[in-house]
């Protein structure tokens, strides 16, 4: 009988990085609003690997492929999120210490 779990799981650690990384940014949205600074929101090529990287990951586990290739995917997308997420982050903190422009 084969007791393997129906699906394999990914990591809790990486779960949370994903949650984390996805609150963050509209919170920094809201906090540089607030401080009545127009935020720039720009998507970054880091941000899209990593969404793709997460898709690719939660599909080679749906799809119960190699396991070596989902811990592969596992380490990849937990790098590329952090990656993303720093500098998401990096770039929020630039813009609260950009002045605003005076107005006239």
């Amino acid at each position: 009988m084969d007791h393997r779990p129906i699906l394999p799981s990914i990591p809790i650690w990486l779960t949370t990085l994903i949650i984390s990384r996805d609150a963050i940014l509209p919170l920094g949205t809201i906090l540089i609003s607030y401080t009545g600074i127009r935020p720039k929101v720009q998507p970054k090529l880091l941000g899209k690997l990593a969404t793709v990287s997460q898709m690719t990951m939660i599909s080679w586990a749906l799809l119960k492929a190699p396991e070596l290739g989902l811990k592969f995917l596992i380490i990849l997308t937990g790098i590329l999120t952090l990656g993303s997420g720093i500098q998401y982050i990096h770039d929020g903190v630039s813009q609260l210490e950009e002045k605003p422009a005076e107005t006239s």
